[in-house]
């Protein structure tokens, strides 16, 4: 995570959206060099490291013709160099957890990202089920151990599970407190003074 001082409304909105998520990012990430393209590089507004993703956000796609036609030829160029990026649109914004899941899983199936792909639906399962698999199996285990069904060696299997289960949700716990902290420090960085939403 990375200053964000010039990041635009819409932008900051997406900010948020990472860091509630725990979605590591880098904001403002320079691209250089890219074949085609008469710029020396370009800067997408968030690139996510453990998914080798970028993302651009289009808060004037809706202004005019100009700005649509800057957006579409720095896709054009993105498609050329076969980067992975997905494009989030102003009206996106409402419903961003569902469109930002949809389009992650598309752009990396069509790049071919299978160890990303497999990274972000178990971060994704980690993130809904862990807690209520976590209980499910206390309960149970608690159960089968009392009614002396669950045979010693299996019951010992069961145990590790069940430590590796709480390592993974102090893991996750861990990770959300830091997150918090890093939204609550940024939250103090910002400005009263609104700003542009690009």
């Amino acid at each position: 995570m990375e200053d964000d001082k010039a990041l635009s409304e819409g932008e900051g909105f997406l900010e948020e959206f990472f860091l509630d998520e725990q979605i590591r990012y880098v904001a403002q990430k320079e691209i250089p060099k890219l074949q085609g393209d008469y710029s020396a590089y370009r800067i997408a507004d968030f690139y996510l490291p453990r998914l080798k993703l970028y993302v651009e956000f289009l808060g004037l796609w809706n202004a005019g013709k100009d700005y649509r036609a800057k957006y579409i030829e720095k896709m054009k160029v993105y498609e050329l160099n076969k980067i992975p990026c997905i494009y989030i649109y102003p009206e996106n914004l409402g419903a961003i957890k569902y469109i930002f899941n949809y389009r992650v899983k598309a752009v990396l199936e069509k790049h071919q990202m299978g160890r990303q792909l497999f990274r972000f639906n178990l971060f994704r399962w980690r993130q809904i089920y862990l807690t209520n698999l976590l209980v499910i199996l206390c309960i149970v285990g608690y159960f089968l151990h009392l009614s002396g069904i669950l045979p010693l060696i299996f019951y010992q299997v069961f145990v590790y599970l069940l430590a590796f289960l709480c390592y993974l949700s102090a893991y996750q716990m861990i990770e959300g407190a830091y997150y918090f902290l890093i939204r609550e420090s940024l939250r103090k960085k910002k400005t009263q003074s609104p700003r542009k939403f690009e």
